[in-house]
C-alpha cells in the first residue's frame, strides 16, 4: 500500500513538472501558427504595423472647470451650485482672494461674484506621445450662466484630467494644466451673423498654447499574438533603426511583456512624435543582405502601378533608411507627378540634398498645389542652401497658400529671411511678430500651435491720409501721409487716462506699439494690449479698408474636434491605459532620420 502511494505521488509530481515545463504555444516545434490578424496592404506584411497595433496614438481629451477673470463687465456673478464650493476652495488655495478688482482687494466669494469673472469649462487635446512640458491649445467655454463674452479675459490656472468637465466627477488624475489670455477670432467668415449667433460665438474662446502637459503620455505597441520572442525582436529592430540619443533616458522601445512594448519618444522626435510612430509602423523587421534596396525597388514599382498608395510608400521608403536613397532617387524625374512628388518627399525625409534640384524646378510649376507641396517638403532639408533659396523665392508666389507654406517652412528651419520679434509681458510670451519679405502684402493671423502675427512685405502701411476709429473711439489713428508719423490714441476700457503715442507708418510698428509692455530691458512705449485685442484692432482696420494689405486668418479646428471627441464617452470615462486613468471618482452628491 505504501509503495502504491509513493508511486502515485511520483506520477502526480511528474505530471505537474511536465505541465510547468511545457513550452509556450508559439514556441513549440510543429505547433500550428495562430490565425493571421493583419488585413492591410500586402506590401506592408512584415512591418511592425502588421504585427502590432499602437495604443495611445489618438489625442487624449482632458478638461476641467475654472475661472476667466479681468473681463470688461461681460462675465457673470452666477456660479453653478455643483461648482461653487469647489471653486471657492481653489480660490483660497491659489490666492484668488488677494487679487485686486479696480482699487479694492476682494474675498474669494466676491471675486467669483464679480461681473468681471466667468466660470468656464476648459478642454484640450493632448497629442499622442506628448512629454511633460508639451504645449497645446485649449478651448474655453462659458458654463450655463449669463456671461456674454470671454474676449479679453485671463484664464486662471486650472488642472485638466480625463472626464474633468463631467458634472458628476469631482476628482480626476491631473494630466495637464492650463492658463493664459483668451483669444476670440473676429467674426470674419460668418457673413452677417445674428445677434444670438454672435453672442454664442463670444462665449467660446481659445487660449493658444495655454495647456501644458504634466504627465508623459505613454505609447505602447500591442502584439497581435503574444510572444516574448517576437516582442524582443520588434523592440530590438526599432532601437536599431531609431536609437536613443545620449541625453535620452530610455531606449526607444522596451519589451515589457510578451504582448506589450513600451515606446519612448527620443528627444529629436519630441516636436513631432506622430512622425516617429508612423515610421515605426512602416518599419520592416527584415533587413539582411540586399533586402533594403530590393524592397525599395519593389515599393517604387508598386507606386507606379498604384499611385494611391503614395503616402504609405513614402513612409515605408523613409523607414528603410538612407540605404534606400539611391533607389528612391531614380523616381525623382518620374513622368507621373504623384510618383515624382512621393519620391522627392521620401528623399528629402532621408536627407538627400540632390532632391532640392528637382524641387527647385517644380517650384515654378503652373500648378498651385504642386508649388505648395514643394514648399512643405523643403522644410525636411533644414541645412540646404538651395532649399532655403527656393523657399525665399516662393514668398513672392502670387498664390497666398504657397506664400504661407513657404513662410511656415522657413520658420520651421529657422531661416533668417523671417524676422522674429517676441512680444513679451513680465517675461511671458504674448505672441510672435514675424516680418517676411514679399512682393505681395498680407497680414497673416495664426491661431494654432503658437500665437503669431505675420506681416508679408514688412514695410506695408496704411491708406493715406489716415483717420481711423476703432472700439467706439477708444483707439484712433491719424496721419497726413506715409512720410509722417502716425498718431495713436488709446483709451483703456477700465477708465484709466488715455495716452497718445507716435510711430512710423507701418502695420508692423502698429502691432508692436499696441502689444508692447515697457520693461527695464526694453523701455520703449507701448499699450500692453493682448494678442486678441491686437488682432481685433487689425481686423477692424482691415474691414474699414485702412490697411494696405489683406488680412488672412489661419483656421483653428480645435472647437469642432473637441465637440467630436465629446461624443466618444470612452475617451472621457475609460482612458486607454492605466497611466491615463483618473483617480477614483467621487460623484457629486524636423527631426532628421538616421
Amino acid at each position: 500500500m505504501e509503495a502504491a502511494t509513493t508511486t502515485l505521488v511520483a506520477v502526480l509530481l511528474l505530471g505537474l513538472f511536465a505541465c510547468n515545463s511545457k513550452p509556450r504555444l508559439d514556441e513549440r516545434p510543429g505547433a500550428a501558427p495562430p490565425p493571421p490578424t493583419y488585413t492591410g496592404p500586402a506590401f506592408l506584411h512584415g512591418t511592425v504595423g502588421s504585427l502590432c497595433t499602437v495604443r495611445g496614438a489618438d489625442p487624449l481629451l482632458v478638461g476641467g472647470f475654472g475661472v476667466v477673470a479681468n473681463l470688461p463687465g461681460s462675465g457673470s456673478s452666477e456660479v453653478p451650485s455643483f461648482l461653487r464650493q469647489r471653486l471657492l476652495n481653489e480660490a483660497r488655495l491659489k490666492g484668488w482672494g488677494n487679487v485686486t478688482l479696480g482699487t479694492q482687494n476682494t474675498s474669494p466669494a466676491a471675486f467669483l461674484s464679480s461681473p468681471n469673472t466667468a466660470v468656464v469649462a476648459v478642454e484640450g487635446l493632448i497629442p499622442p506621445g506628448a512629454t511633460r512640458g508639451t504645449p497645446f491649445d485649449v478651448l474655453v467655454t462659458a458654463v450655463d450662466t449669463q456671461t456674454t463674452s470671454l474676449e479679453g479675459g485671463d484664464l486662471y490656472t486650472v488642472e485638466l484630467g480625463v472626464g474633468g468637465t463631467l458634472p458628476s466627477v469631482r476628482f480626476v488624475r491631473q494630466q495637464a494644466v492650463a492658463r493664459g489670455q483668451t483669444y476670440l477670432s473676429p467674426f470674419n467668415d460668418q457673413g452677417n451673423p445674428t445677434d444670438e449667433a454672435r453672442h454664442e460665438y463670444a462665449r467660446t474662446v481659445v487660449v493658444l498654447s495655454g495647456g501644458t502637459v504634466t504627465n508623459d503620455r505613454h505609447l505602447e505597441l500591442i502584439l497581435n499574438q503574444p510572444s516574448w520572442r517576437m516582442s524582443a525582436t520588434i523592440a530590438n529592430r526599432i532601437n536599431e533603426r531609431f536609437p536613443r540619443a545620449p541625453s535620452d533616458r530610455d531606449d526607444t522601445a522596451v519589451a515589457k511583456t510578451d504582448l506589450v512594448i513600451d515606446l519612448n519618444i527620443p528627444s529629436r522626435y519630441r516636436a513631432n512624435p506622430g512622425l516617429l510612430v508612423d515610421l515605426i509602423t512602416h518599419l520592416y523587421l527584415q533587413r539582411e543582405g540586399d533586402f533594403v534596396p530590393d524592397q525599395a525597388l519593389r515599393l517604387g514599382e508598386l507606386l507606379e502601378s498604384e499611385p494611391t498608395y503614395a503616402p504609405r510608400v513614402v513612409m515605408a521608403w523613409r523607414a528603410l533608411g538612407k540605404n534606400a536613397t539611391p533607389v528612391v532617387a531614380k523616381y525623382y524625374k518620374n513622368e507621373n507627378m504623384t510618383v515624382r512628388l512621393a519620391a522627392l518627399e521620401a528623399g528629402a525625409g532621408l536627407g538627400d540634398e540632390a532632391a532640392t534640384i528637382d524641387l527647385a524646378q517644380l517650384a515654378t510649376n503652373n500648378d498651385t498645389e504642386i508649388r505648395q507641396r514643394v514648399a512643405t517638403i523643403l522644410a525636411m532639408l533644414p541645412s540646404s542652401i538651395r532649399g532655403s533659396t527656393t523657399l525665399v523665392s516662393l514668398l513672392d508666389d502670387p498664390e497666398r497658400s504657397v506664400r504661407i507654406a513657404a513662410y511656415e517652412s522657413l520658420t520651421a528651419i529657422g531661416d533668417p529671411a523671417v524676422q522674429h520679434t517676441p512680444i513679451l509681458a513680465d517675461g511671458q510670451l504674448k505672441f510672435n511678430l514675424d516680418l517676411v519679405p514679399s512682393r505681395w502684402p498680407m497680414v497673416y493671423i495664426s491661431q494654432t500651435h503658437r500665437p503669431r502675427i505675420v506681416i508679408f512685405s514688412k514695410d506695408v502701411g496704411f491708406q493715406q491720409p489716415l483717420l481711423a476709429s476703432v472700439w467706439d473711439g477708444r483707439l484712433r489713428l491719424r496721419s497726413d501721409s506715409d512720410k509722417t508719423p502716425v498718431q495713436v490714441f488709446y483709451q483703456p476700457h477700465t477708465g484709466a487716462e488715455p495716452r497718445v503715442l507716435n510711430m512710423a507708418p507701418t502695420i508692423g510698428n502698429l502691432v508692436f506699439l499696441l502689444a508692447h509692455k515697457p520693461s527695464v530691458d526694453n523701455p520703449t512705449d507701448g499699450f500692453d494690449l493682448s494678442y486678441s485685442q491686437v488682432v481685433s484692432a487689425l481686423f477692424a482696420l482691415s474691414s474699414d479698408k485702412q490697411l494696405l494689405a489683406p488680412i488672412h486668418f489661419e483656421p483653428n479646428p480645435l472647437a469642432s474636434v473637441v465637440v467630436q471627441m465629446r461624443e466618444e464617452p470612452t475617451l472621457q470615462i475609460r482612458p486607454e491605459s492605466e497611466q491615463d486613468q483618473p483617480t477614483p471618482v467621487t460623484p457629486e452628491q524636423p527631426a532628421p532620420e538616421e
